[in-house]
């Protein structure tokens, strides 16, 4: 056994003998822990969970390892793609929509590539990620259409989770039944602040774009419900 594993053992052993006293000590006089008299948070250490955490490392040569937390607690969210292949189906849609799949389209009204974006978001995308291209550049790079397109709809998604408009799935608001495509697509037209407005005013909040689509328009054509 190496020196590493003879002290790992020896603190383990002391850990258990700490352990123990103090648990004596706990038992004496009422019966009652003060922790459970007060209803304070107070606890028992866990040597246990000490001593496996102390074996774990002796078995690694005292290194230490990490893992990956997906918790969905305060502060966290997840960013689901859906079921199977959606996420990509809902971008073949929504570029057909746009341009008809067309990365070289501008519009009318200055609005550019596959998904028709503005100098505005493409702004957001720069100071998000620290790149820097011109509307130029950008129309002629299908590559970077892409890039930025998912990074888009990812910010979507946290937006969505951050906000708790999930809670929204299912609800029919203005005629559309409410899914995730269905919020990208209308945030994609509107804006988060926008989808946020359409979802939690019931659909009241329903503005269109120059073009005459609105946002409900949007989601009833991008819902796969």
């Amino acid at each position: 056994m190496s020196d590493a594993a003879h002290i790992g053992g020896a603190i383990a052993f002391g850990l258990l003998a700490a352990g123990a006293v103090y648990i004596a000590r706990r038992s004496r006089g009422s019966g009652q822990s003060y922790a459970i008299k007060k209803t304070v948070t107070r606890k028992t250490p866990d040597f246990s969970a000490l001593f496996s955490s102390l074996i774990g490392m002796i078995g690694q040569g005292g290194g230490s390892s990490s893992t990956a937390s997906t918790g969905t607690g305060a502060g966290t969210y997840r960013v689901p793609r859906g079921t199977g292949d959606n996420y990509t189906s809902f971008k073949q849609r929504m570029g057909a929509s746009e341009s008809g799949g067309d990365y070289s389209v501008v519009n009318s009204l200055g609005y550019t590539g596959r998904y028709q974006f503005g100098q505005g978001r493409l702004d957001d995308y720069m100071r998000a990620t620290g790149e820097s291209f011109t509307m130029s550049q950008f129309n002629a790079d299908p590559a970077l259409q892409e890039k930025v397109m998912d990074w888009h709809i990812s910010d979507i998604d946290k937006f969505i989770y951050r906000n708790g408009l999930d809670q929204y799935f299912g609800a029919n608001v203005a005629g559309a039944n409410l899914d995730i495509d269905a919020m990208r697509a209308v945030a994609h037209l509107g804006g988060t602040g926008g989808l946020k407005k359409f979802v939690t005013s019931g659909g009241s909040y329903n503005p269109a774009d120059a073009y005459g689509t609105s946002l409900a328009d949007y989601a009833a054509k991008f819902t796969n419900i």
